[in-house]
């Protein structure tokens, strides 16, 4: 059997940057997730009979650090699913992904909603939104 030789000292002075790293970027981290938290208390969806909307502002310190909104049609919502991790199941909270049309894959939905309340209903009446808008849009077309 042969021996691998590993620079010990090295793996030493790795093990010790990474400690001194980890004490310097825990106070960061808290610092990060308040702000993730205050995000929320700016977090709001809502829908119409053509679109659902989220809106989300980030800030960090009383700097607005970025705004997003999104609007989503409902004739080109191909599937919404809930999806909950180890997490948010001991939170009892769920995230529903609605996917589009055109969208990149199952791997990142058009649009997520975090934590809605009764989620499997409001999954329902996204579905049946988006069968209304879809067979209303095929009308549209068939009758132009």
């Amino acid at each position: 059997m042969t021996t691998i030789e590993i620079e010990r000292e090295k793996l030493y002075s790795y093990y010790n940057w990474a400690w001194i790293l980890g004490l310097v970027t825990i106070p960061l981290w808290f610092l990060f997730f308040k702000a993730i938290r205050r995000s929320t208390d700016y977090y709001t969806v809502s829908y119409n009979e053509g679109n659902i909307y989220t809106k989300r502002r980030f800030d960090w310190c009383g700097f607005v650090l970025y705004n997003v909104e999104n609007a989503v049609p409902f004739a080109r919502i191909t599937n919404v699913s809930l999806v909950q991790g180890i997490v948010s199941e001991k939170l009892g909270i769920w995230f529903l992904k609605i996917q589009t049309a055109g969208n990149s894959g199952p791997s990142s939905p058009e649009l997520v909603i975090q934590a809605p309340v009764n989620p499997e209903e409001l999954r329902d009446k996204l579905l049946e939104l988006s069968r209304l808008a879809s067979s209303n849009a095929a009308t549209n077309e068939v009758g132009t």
